[in-house]
């Protein structure tokens, strides 16, 4: 009963209420520990002991992508915008059965580049099946690179970089358009913008090659 409550509770309140409901715990191990972190383990079953699940998930992801073991209230901020998105944007998005999906076909181009580029490994599900991923900064032109450290890094060439290794290392679109979120939440980007779009375009060419 004092569950399902929990449940119904926090359906209904905004991200800086969700955030106030859990101050108790980041103030407990701030007197135990004296740190404003909180170990991801023990979000991950406070809010799986209050039935959402969906945010366990993505603070799961972030454990285990980012290699966050310890979150603080700003980290946990990001999750939570991350997972509470306006219904209204996910209903824009059309729904296909498996009957209705489009069918998309690849093909592996003949002719292949004077200079080969380096490659990284074998795309793995969610990517184009038999291709190789080729390394973000071949695929970057130097305008392209300076419009992307501009609008979206604030002009940190250092994070902007940060970011591209991060995505080398990342083998499937799902897991890299889940830490693309994460950057424009961070940078505070708005994913609709063309400077957004053209720098999730990019990525996803990646992994998607036969689609440029």
């Amino acid at each position: 009963m004092l569950r399902k409550i929990d449940e119904e509770v926090v359906k209904n309140v905004s991200i800086k209420e969700l955030l106030s409901i859990v101050e108790p715990v980041f103030d407990f191990f701030k007197f135990a520990n004296d740190s404003v972190s909180v170990p991801a383990e023990a979000l991950m079953i406070y809010y799986s002991d209050k039935g959402l699940e969906n945010i366990v998930k993505e603070i799961e992801l972030e454990k285990d992508l980012h290699r966050r073991q310890k979150l603080t209230p700003a980290d946990l901020e990001i999750i939570l915008k991350r997972v509470l998105k306006p219904a209204s944007l996910k209903e824009e998005a059309p729904a296909y059965t498996e009957e209705q999906s489009p069918e998309v076909r690849i093909e592996t181009p003949e002719v292949q580049p004077k200079e080969p580029v380096e490659e990284i490994e074998t795309i793995e599900i969610g990517s184009a099946p038999g291709i190789k991923l080729l390394d973000l900064n071949s695929l970057l032109d130097e305008k392209r690179k300076e419009k992307f450290v501009k609008k979206i890094f604030k002009r940190d060439e250092r994070r902007f970089y940060e970011a591209i290794n991060k995505l080398n290392s990342i083998n499937n679109w799902k897991e890299a358009s889940a830490f693309i979120d994460s950057i424009f939440i961070e940078h505070e980007i708005d994913p609709y913008s063309d400077e957004a779009v053209e720098f999730t375009d990019f990525v996803y060419r990646r992994y998607f090659p036969a689609m440029r």
